[in-house]
Parts: C-alpha cells; structure tokens; sequence
C-alpha cells in the first residue's frame, strides 16, 4: 500500500523513522493506516531530495502540529538552492562529457582513446 518493500520498511525502522509494526497471533505484521501514510510521506520527501536526516526534521515538525509554515518553508527553499547547485554541476559534467567525448566520434584508431587521455592528461576536463 504504501508502494515500499519490507527491506525497506525494516530500515526505516532501524533508523526510527517508523516504529515497528505489531504481530498478530499468527506472527504477520499488521501495518496500521497511519504507518502506510507515514512511509508514503518519507518516501514523497525523498523525491524531492531531502536526506533522510531531514526527512525525520520534518517528521518532528510535523509531529508538533503546531509548527509555523515558515520553517519548513525554509527547509524547503534550502532544499531548493541545493538541487539548483546540482543541476548546475549537472550540467558542467554534461558539457565536459561532451566536449570529451567529440574527438572520440573521429577517431579511427580502435587502440587509442582521446577520453582516456584526457582523463589522464594534466588539464583539468571541466576546464576548456
């Protein structure tokens, strides 16, 4: 129900993001609504980026009930300014690969690599 399999429910318990799930007399584990939602939550949170460790900040906001919107607001503009600063390293590799790679489709000796050399090379790859 929640869309997560039991390895990972298990590390979420280990990492006391949910709490362990009750047997029944029979020995299965009966999840609750509110563990599916809790999951369902964490793993919403991952998609968007946040670590773990902040997943389970935002479990405790939320758990205050009472918590104003602007800390997370500002937990999620952080997270904001992270992904711009990886989509823009996203991009430089995109760029260096590239520029990397365009001597490659010219090459017609098989025993020789224009890549690798470089990657090898004293100039840094990310620089022209």
């Amino acid at each position: 129900m929640a869309g997560t399999g039991i390895g990972t429910l298990r590390y979420y318990e280990r990492r006391r993001l949910v709490l362990p799930s009750r047997r029944t007399r029979g020995g299965y584990r009966r999840y609750a609504p509110a563990l599916v939602r809790r999951v369902r939550f964490i793993k919403r949170a991952q998609r968007l980026g946040f670590s773990l460790e902040a997943v389970a900040d935002l479990l405790r906001l939320h758990a205050t009930h009472q918590t104003p919107c602007a800390q997370v607001r500002s937990r999620a503009e952080h997270k904001m300014q992270e992904l711009l600063a990886e989509q823009r390293e996203l991009a430089a590799r995109q760029a260096a690969l590239r520029r990397l790679t365009a001597p490659c489709r010219r090459q017609t000796d098989l025993r020789h690599c224009p890549l690798l050399d470089a990657l090898f090379g004293d100039a840094d790859p990310f620089e022209e």
